[in-house]
């Protein structure tokens, strides 16, 4: 008699770089996630897809007051409104990628528990979906650099390249909360308080010289911080930071990438018993 033969089927551990060729091969499935995470954002809205410009107007428009005229932050030769809102166009980008990507897992728990699929493909396609966003802040850039009398020099053909880098650090990011997010809830009451406190410590309403020079070394861990000094240069031209500033900030988030998969891929098998 032959011995009955026997298939077991278990989830690989660690980092799995299979799961990512497999992602890769779930292309299709990533785009259709994309199209139905920006449809549904804006869905049964009154002003629809102008919230994306109306929210980084009004912040603008509030430290402008602030900043720019009480306080009288120094931002040089720019003015402070368009000084601002250079920065915010990757801070969006990556805000509001770090919030819809933190819930991506727990928001879609049919997906999860009744089909398979790369569960990876959830954060990523919420971070993916902020792009959108993020292309039309940067129109409303161009649109306000052009009525303060700045033209966009060639480095402003980087600022697509640094969007997604922005993305590319929200992704990183949401590869640690989706997950833990999956297993403790607490995160998403913490998530509002992490992106305001990211956001003050970010040079985006005003400038990284401000900064004294003994705390620089901390400062420099942000992994924003090169973002956006080099979307800052690229679109309006100001003076580049110093490289030891924006190294240190591109080390964390390669760190964060890959411990995040790491870390996402050995949470994953629980999702579903969580969820």
């Amino acid at each position: 008699m032959t011995q009955p033969q026997e298939t077991r089927i278990a989830p690989p551990r660690g980092l799995a770089l299979r799961e990512l060729a497999e992602a890769w091969q779930r292309r299709d499935l990533f785009r259709a996630l994309v199209v139905r995470d920006v449809a549904i954002r804006y869905k049964q809205t009154a002003i629809g897809i102008s919230w994306v410009l109306l929210q980084p107007v009004l912040t603008v428009a509030i430290f402008s007051f602030l900043l720019g005229r009480v306080a009288k932050v120094d931002t040089g030769d720019l003015p402070y409104p368009l000084f601002a809102f250079a920065a915010m166009v990757p801070w969006q980008t990556f805000s509001r990628a770090l919030t819809d990507g933190a819930l991506s897992v727990t928001n879609n728990p049919a997906l999860v528990t009744k089909v398979y699929l790369p569960r990876l493909l959830l954060p990523a396609s919420a971070t993916a979906a902020g792009l959108l966003d993020a292309l039309l802040a940067l129109a409303l850039l161009v649109v306000l650099m052009l009525a303060y009398g700045a033209v966009p020099g060639w480095p402003a053909l980087l600022a697509l390249p640094i969007l997604a880098w922005a993305a590319l650090v929200s992704f990183a990011a949401v590869l640690w909360l989706s997950a833990a997010n999956a297993l403790y809830r607490d995160v998403r009451f913490v998530l509002p308080f992490l992106a305001q406190t990211w956001l003050f410590m970010t040079p985006v309403l005003y400038p990284a010289a401000l900064v004294p020079a003994d705390w620089l070394w901390l400062y420099a861990l942000n992994p924003m911080l090169p973002v956006v000094e080099c979307f800052r240069w690229a679109m309006l031209g100001s003076a580049p930071a110093a490289t030891w500033i924006l190294l240190p900030g591109i080390a964390v988030t390669a760190v964060l990438l890959i411990g995040g998969l790491a870390y996402f891929r050995a949470m994953e098998q629980r999702f579903a018993d969580r969820i």
